[in-house]
């Protein structure tokens, strides 16, 4: 069983960052990018990665608030994979 979420504003030190996206990896139940810096995207891509390595099964996503990823979605995708990666969504599923 893993160990419950922490409580917001619980803060823990992690000696990579690295280490810290495999601890956010391994406490949640799935991955949704706001809009944001140039980190963003590049956690958005890792989780994406470890997802088509089978690293992890668990949902992700980008919230495309005013068309803030417009561009990244339509960014060219590596062929041969499946468009299935990035599919535009107007309302979350159930």
């Amino acid at each position: 069983m893993r160990s419950p979420t922490p409580a917001p504003g619980i803060f823990r030190v992690v000696k990579s960052m690295h280490a810290r996206k495999a601890l956010m990896a391994e406490l949640v139940d799935g991955f949704v990018a706001l809009p944001g810096g140039f980190g963003t995207p590049e956690e958005f891509f890792e989780i994406l990665s470890w997802s088509q390595l089978g690293l992890h099964h668990k949902p992700f996503g980008l919230l495309n608030v005013a068309g803030f990823y417009d561009h990244l979605i339509a960014f060219p995708r590596p062929t041969p994979s499946p468009r299935d990666c990035l599919r535009p969504s107007t309302a979350p599923s159930s």
